[in-house]
């Protein structure tokens, strides 16, 4: 590969949709995530998660801008051709140039190979050395950035999405009222048995959270639980009272009618 200039400032956190991809590599990733008549056993993609999906065509674009930026894109090329240690040591310095840290950068290596196996399975064992060149993981290569956090005890967290319940419900303004309710109820929820962020997006009241005379149920379905099994546990009545989220909920109701 000939000496390039580095990615410009612009360029620096460019992904390139798929719809961007050349032609070749939109062709091939759409043939992995076809799941096939099953005579040749699942295709690799198939056992990947929408999100998973989702992280590995965004990595695999990034991939792609950094090339495209070094002026080694070439757009007839085989995907799994374009991977040489020389390109992937350029991606590295451009993804450090762009302010990565460790942690993303093992994290876009990773993707890379997952989208190459979508794209190639036959050819994974080849790329081993993306995420674990000379046999070592780039984690143990890589030291893993640890950021400092201040961790604030669960019971301050607790009272002040309890005193934001409180408060909320003698607010008129429906829909302030509905937002900061549901703001405590989430920071509530988070201090006393946090789920995890995905779980707590999908949350949705008299789905997810059940209103109860005494207290409340929380209910995740398999879609909103990483190990996939349906998870559901009780939340006290004076921790989450029943009667505030009922009157949030029905107040914002009958207002949103009068109005």
């Amino acid at each position: 590969m000939a000496n390039r200039q580095p990615p410009s400032r612009n360029q620096q956190h460019l992904v390139l949709r798929p719809e961007a991809w050349p032609e070749i590599d939109r062709r091939l990733w759409q043939a992995g995530l076809d799941p096939g008549d099953g005579l040749d056993g699942p295709a690799y993609a198939a056992g990947l998660k929408p999100i998973t999906l989702r992280n590995a065509a965004r990595g695999y674009g990034r991939w792609l801008a950094v090339l495209a930026a070094l002026g080694e894109l070439d757009p007839s090329a085989d995907p799994a051709g374009r991977v040489t240690r020389q390109r992937a040591g350029a991606y590295l310095r451009a993804l450090r140039v762009a302010g990565n840290s460790n942690n993303t950068i093992i994290a876009r290596f990773m993707e890379l190979r997952m989208a190459l196996r979508v794209m190639r399975p036959e050819a994974d064992a080849a790329f081993a050395w993306l995420t674990a060149p000379g046999g070592r993981s780039l984690a143990s290569r890589l030291p893993v950035d640890r950021r400092p956090i201040e961790a604030i005890d669960a019971r301050v967290l607790a009272g002040w999405g309890r005193q934001l319940m409180d408060d909320a419900v003698s607010l008129a303004d429906p829909r302030r009222r509905g937002m900061q309710f549901r703001n405590g109820l989430l920071i509530m929820l988070l201090a006393l048995r946090a789920p995890r962020l995905r779980s707590i997006a999908a949350l949705r009241l008299g789905r997810q959270v059940l209103c109860q005379g005494g207290g409340a149920r929380i209910a995740l379905e398999v879609a909103g639980v990483k190990n996939e099994r349906r998870l559901e546990y009780g939340v006290p009545a004076d921790a989450l009272p029943y009667e505030g989220i009922a009157s949030v909920v029905s107040q914002t109701t009958l207002r949103a009618n009068v109005s």
